[in-house]
């Protein structure tokens, strides 16, 4: 999806009790729109860790459901030095 055409979109806020509220950053707590969003933000990203640590021999396991995940990891070290590093690229 565009990210010009998603900005706009998530900045248009919403309507409740018959009133526009207006959005200035993120999603309101509990909108239907967070899993999807938060889908396409992470697709791909248990495959790329998958690839990435497969060559590296590193154990590591992501886990995600609708708009939360977890990355667990043989070790401490591998995941602030190495995953997280490499989720942060992904991400921005």
């Amino acid at each position: 999806m565009d990210k010009v055409i998603l900005k706009k979109f998530l900045r248009a806020g919403y309507i409740e009790k018959a009133s526009l509220v207006a959005t200035i950053q993120g999603v309101p707590q509990g909108g239907i729109i967070s899993p999807s969003l938060a889908l396409i933000a992470l697709s791909g990203l248990e495959e790329r860790l998958t690839k990435h640590f497969k060559k590296n021999r590193g154990k590591i396991h992501a886990i995600i459901y609708a708009d939360d995940f977890v990355i667990t990891g043989e070790s401490k070290e591998i995941l602030e030095n190495e995953v997280i590093p490499l989720v942060k690229k992904l991400l921005n």
